[in-house]
């Protein structure tokens, strides 16, 4: 709908807002700084929780996996290559090191990284990651509660229209197909369609070609 996709492309300037005041430091946050209409994932050197109380580094979880809290089983792992080995994320607490626009849920509030931090890092790593679940749509990613893709959630700030509807799954197992690669899908930002006035991203593209 018209009011859908007005809202949507609001969501982005929330970049250009300043964000509320840190607590510890009383200094106010630039929040342009963090701005990156990509994705958002996971450092792979975190660590997961899974369904049986154990633990495993995000880049090890595999496709079948159940993952904590609520024993979603992991349909698709979405590896993002970095380019140049090297990516913008932050740092908050419990050494979590995830990209600034990923929401996470911090005392039942959904809120993005980026206004736990007054800058992002950039991290050496090949690549980041994120899951697609087949029910839940939320891990634990260094004891964070952290939203997964697909997840169809519509509360402020955890919503979005690609990345939280059917249509990124849709995408995905097209991809899966493509890839051949046993629910392990590589992609990079090249791959990455996106809406001309916000760069918010709306589809995924396979060699060019908009998957659809």
């Amino acid at each position: 709908s018209l009011f859908s996709q007005i809202r949507d492309e609001m969501d982005d300037i929330f970049c250009g807002l300043p964000a509320p005041k840190r607590t510890e430091t009383g200094a106010t946050i630039d929040m342009s700084v963090f701005h990156n209409a990509s994705a958002g994932c996971f450092y792979g050197e975190c660590s997961v929780r899974l369904m049986n109380g154990s633990s495993k580094l995000v880049k090890d979880v595999q496709p079948g996996d159940r993952l904590g809290p609520h024993g979603g089983m992991v349909k698709f792992v979405v590896k993002t290559i970095c380019k140049n080995r090297k990516a913008k994320m932050v740092i908050v607490d419990n050494n979590l090191i995830i990209t600034a626009w990923h929401p996470i849920r911090v005392n039942q509030q959904w809120i993005m990284p980026c206004s736990l931090v007054s800058s992002p890092n950039e991290i050496s790593c090949e690549a980041v990651y994120n899951f697609a679940l087949d029910r839940g749509h939320t891990v634990l990613v260094n004891d964070f509660e952290c939203v997964t893709l697909g997840h169809g959630f519509q509360e402020d700030v955890v919503r979005h229209a690609y990345y939280g509807s059917e249509r990124v799954i849709k995408d995905l197992e097209k991809f899966n197909m493509q890839q051949n690669n046993g629910g392990i899908i590589e992609i990079s930002d090249k791959m990455l369609q996106r809406k001309n006035k916000t760069g918010l991203v709306k589809g995924l593209q396979w060699q060019g070609i908009l998957v659809q």
